[in-house]
């Protein structure tokens, strides 16, 4: 009769230890397959900008098809300023979902409130008398134009900061807050160059997970995340940030913000984004660079620039 040089046993486990050892082999490949980012040469270049540059640079990028997401200072809070008008208006497209205002509803303004939608940065048209504006062209005024009167309106009916923060904790989204009115924030910004106390502020993780989840429906329902995201395409602000930095036929999704200049420092320039890359792939982009020296247009062209690192880390490797 013929026998085994060993036991079945031992077959067995021979067997199942190879199947065992594949199995990590194979998940292991898919892993780094599916790993799209250039991490390390993001991190060089990356890290070089934030050494030389004036300032101090906040960096969150995620992909949406692999998963993948890198930071610069993920977990330092910045001042969001402007950014901040995407975040009461999540608030306000909450309170709409859940039938507490209407979309296309009328909203009670004030001669005060037209004065200050009147002189935005981007001057509006809103006549001297106005007594009520639908609550779409307020978000459209914030969003697209970056209006501080229209987001303050946005504000007072969503309950004020303390109701939007309460919001965002209902939609899980950590790492952000918000603690002021845009003008009280303008009037703050007139006498220094930051806000030491952390008030109003994102950390780069933190607007990553928002805009994401916004992107996955996840914050909203499917007709305001519509609403949002076709106003965050029509932004006219920041063409010289995000925007410049990836290539012709990218459709960038973003809302800006800007701090106030004192003693030669700007306490914020920063742009966030869901961003189309002609590829196909989408990504979310989170930049912030906070109480940094130059000139507007060199600080645009440092976000500029880190867009450009962050779709050659996708695209070229």
């Amino acid at each position: 009769m013929f026998r085994l040089p060993f036991s079945t046993n031992r077959v067995t486990q021979i067997s199942v230890s190879s199947v065992v050892i594949a199995v990590c082999l194979m998940i292991a490949q898919c892993q780094f397959a599916r790993a799209s980012i250039n991490v390390e040469s993001l991190a060089k270049k990356i890290g070089s900008k934030a050494h030389s540059a004036s300032g101090t640079l906040g960096v969150g990028v995620y992909d949406f098809e692999t998963g993948q997401s890198w930071y610069w200072n993920g977990d330092k809070s910045f001042p969001m300023m402007s950014v901040a008008k995407m975040v009461v208006t999540i608030a306000v497209l909450q309170m709409v979902d859940q039938g507490k205002l209407s979309i296309d509803g009328h909203v009670a303004v004030s001669a005060k409130d037209v004065a200050a939608i009147r002189s935005g940065v981007i001057p509006d048209p809103l006549k001297v008398g106005t007594r009520f504006v639908t609550l779409h062209s307020l978000m459209q005024k914030a969003i697209c134009n970056s209006n501080n009167g229209a987001v303050d309106v946005l504000m007072r009916l969503a309950g004020g900061p303390q109701s939007v923060d309460k919001s965002l904790a209902s939609l899980n989204v950590p790492g952000i807050r918000v603690d002021r009115y845009e003008g009280d924030i303008v009037k703050a910004e007139s006498k220094k160059a930051a806000d030491t106390s952390n008030m109003d502020t994102a950390t780069p993780k933190g607007m990553c997970d928002m805009l994401v989840k916004l992107q996955k429906v996840k914050l909203l329902s499917s007709a305001s995340t519509n609403v949002l995201l076709s106003m965050m395409a029509e932004c006219k602000t920041g063409d010289y940030r995000i925007k410049a930095g990836f290539p012709s036929g990218t459709v960038v999704q973003h809302k800006t913000g800007t701090g106030g200049t004192h003693n030669g420092l700007c306490s914020a320039t920063n742009d966030v984004a869901i961003v189309a890359l002609p590829s196909g792939k989408k990504l979310a982009v989170a930049i912030f660079l906070a109480n940094a020296g130059g000139s507007d247009q060199s600080r645009d062209k440092v976000i500029a620039s880190v867009s450009s690192d962050i779709y050659d880390a996708v695209e070229k490797h």
